[in-house]
């Protein structure tokens, strides 16, 4: 789906465009971890139309992506998921993965609140035991971080054939939608990066702490995630739960 482009909001409007300075890049080292636990997820929306986002593996089986990415936010579901890990240049290096199961926060999924724009979606194979995967931070200040974030951007200047990764340290709170606020930085990624995860580096391992959720339209410079609090983290046990 295209990235959604919000209205803007009334702390959104006292940002700087872009919140913060941004680099990217591609990165095709597609064999190399993480960016082999990234990939494209193909779908279809409730009438069958093909669409596609990002996703991650955070266990062997589970994958984060967006929630838009797996429902419409109006009480329908997408169907029909498959993931490519280290999908690049339209190979598929270590095969696909159908979807198994998918969960998502109910104000995302009744509300279509962006503020909990965030899904687990369990793929049939585990993956993860071949790949690896992310761990995963939720909780605590985002003040002082610095994500890469990764996705498969498919509109200009992209393509949606390589995995793009956009560097930005944290910017600002929006509380535009109530709490817990989300959390924007700058970004030149583009629709179909939604669901990609922010990563960066705690204790040694590489966390996913974020994903590509949605922008406003006063500023196509700034990403916006959910603030992965507690209930993300309840989210992400009961999906660990299923495999």
């Amino acid at each position: 789906p295209s990235l959604p482009i919000l209205p803007p909001g009334r702390v959104d409007t006292q940002f700087a465009c872009p919140v913060t300075r941004f680099d990217w890049m591609y990165d095709t080292d597609n064999q190399s971890f993480p960016q082999k636990v990234v990939g494209v997820l193909f779908f279809e929306d409730p009438a069958g139309n093909p669409m596609l986002c990002s996703a991650s593996l955070v266990n062997k089986r589970v994958l984060l992506t967006a929630g838009h990415c797996v429902a419409t936010g109006r009480g329908q579901w997408n169907k029909n998921f498959m993931w490519a890990p280290g999908y690049l240049d339209g190979s598929f290096p270590y095969g696909a993965a159908q979807g198994d199961y998918v969960m998502t926060l109910s104000p995302w999924f009744n509300n279509r609140n962006y503020a909990f724009d965030v899904a687990f979606l369990l793929i049939v194979e585990p993956k993860g035991e071949e790949l690896g995967w992310l761990g995963f931070v939720a909780g605590g200040s985002p003040n002082s971080r610095v994500w890469r974030q990764n996705g498969y951007p498919a509109a200009p200047p992209f393509d949606g054939q390589k995995l793009t990764v956009n560097t930005s340290a944290f910017g600002a709170r929006d509380c535009a939608l109530g709490n817990p606020c989300t959390i924007a930085v700058g970004s030149v990624l583009t629709p179909g990066s939604s669901g990609g995860p922010w990563i960066y580096q705690e204790g040694g391992s590489l966390v996913a702490n974020g994903l590509n959720s949605h922008k406003r339209s006063n500023c196509n410079s700034n990403m916006y995630s959910p603030y992965f609090g507690q209930e993300v983290w309840n989210l992400l046990q009961n999906a660990i739960g299923r495999q």
